[in-house]
């Protein structure tokens, strides 16, 4: 199922990167269907499993002279596998450019960025764009400067797996698809036009019309194989499928319970010893604002008021006959003073 995928482990800024590698659509050797397939699979296993992509970086040959009609579907899947949330972690690299005079291929790469079809809207949603050189350097250079991304979730990776789609009901399903049936309808046109013609060719002998037919009819089955592919029940991304919903339920489940139980213990009164300590504790701070004890505060009340009253009185003789009253007797004086203060709270 991830026969498509190749990873390869690097050191980069000594920091440990996997890098993923994967077929482009319109690939020599395989379908976009094949494609598309392998590399929805990886990364539904890989979501369900806890790994995120960190970046992903979309390679475009400069030596192109246009963008073909391959390479424009190409560009709309790749967009709407990974979707545009996730186009933060795009880097658009442009290779072959030892291929190419420096000056046309600056001018290739702006046009590429100034047209909303090609890079333009890519980038205006914060998709970055860098030149591959050749060199492990410049690779290096890429991949370094993307590593502090912020991980994301691929389009196809909630579609599949959070939403419970199919391969072709996701938006790059979708797209493939739409391709592909385009395909099979134009191929079913012209073998009808040349089913009319056909016993003539056979009775003249006619090989090229009947090979052209013959190819018609291959390529007609080949797009009715890539359907049948994107319309493949997988039994392991449905089972995956399957126990993210049940994760998801029962993580969800367990936050509702855990909401319930401190809501629960939010309208609960406190025990009355707790309310007993608190009023203690109030006592001990300010005995003045205590109703607990009625004759201790009246106690406490008179002796304060009585003992403030002396203080101020002795300081009052203490001024009218300072020359004759030694010193002692005034250390004497702040000494009662503090013991004052600090009898409220000792009884």
């Amino acid at each position: 199922m991830t026969q498509n995928i190749s990873a390869h482990r690097v050191l980069v800024d000594n920091r440990r990167v996997v890098l993923l590698d994967t077929p482009g659509f319109d690939d020599t050797y395989k379908s976009d269907a094949e494609v598309l397939k392998g590399i929805a699979n990886w990364l539904a296993i890989s979501y369900v499993g806890g790994h995120r992509l960190t970046a992903i970086i979309y390679l475009h040959r400069i030596s192109d002279y246009r963008m073909a009609g391959s390479a424009m579907r190409n560009l709309s899947t790749f967009r709407k596998l990974i979707g545009d949330n996730a186009l933060h972690n795009v880097a658009l690299v442009t290779t072959m450019w030892d291929q190419i005079d420096h000056v046309n291929g600056a001018v290739r790469e702006k046009a590429l960025v100034d047209t909303p079809e090609f890079w333009g809207e890519m980038v205006r949603l914060g998709s970055i764009v860098a030149r591959f050189d050749g060199t492990r350097e410049g690779a290096s250079s890429i991949v370094q400067s993307l590593l502090n991304n912020t991980t994301r979730t691929l389009n196809i990776q909630h579609e599949m797996i959070d939403e419970r789609l199919n391969l072709e009901d996701t938006d790059a399903g979708k797209e493939v698809l739409a391709n592909i049936t385009k395909l099979k309808l134009q191929h079913e046109r012209e073998i009808r036009a040349l089913r009319s013609d056909m016993e003539e060719a056979l009775s003249q002998n006619d090989k090229a019309a009947a090979e052209a037919l013959a190819e018609l009819s291959k390529e007609l089955a080949s797009a009715q194989a890539q359907i049948d592919a994107l319309q493949y029940r997988n039994p392991e991304i449905e089972a995956l499928q399957i126990r993210h919903e049940q994760e998801m339920r029962s993580l969800k489940n367990s936050l509702e319970d855990r909401m319930r139980f401190l809501e629960e213990q939010a309208s609960v009164s406190p025990p009355a010893y707790v309310e007993a300590g608190m009023n203690i504790d109030e006592d001990v701070r300010d005995p003045a604002q205590s109703a607990t004890s009625p004759s201790i505060y009246a106690l406490q009340s008179i002796i304060f008021h009585l003992w403030t009253l002396f203080i101020y009185l002795g300081r009052l003789i203490g001024r009218l006959l300072r020359p004759r009253v030694r010193a002692g007797y005034r250390r004497i004086e702040w000494t009662c003073v503090c013991f004052i203060f600090s009898f409220p709270v000792l009884c």
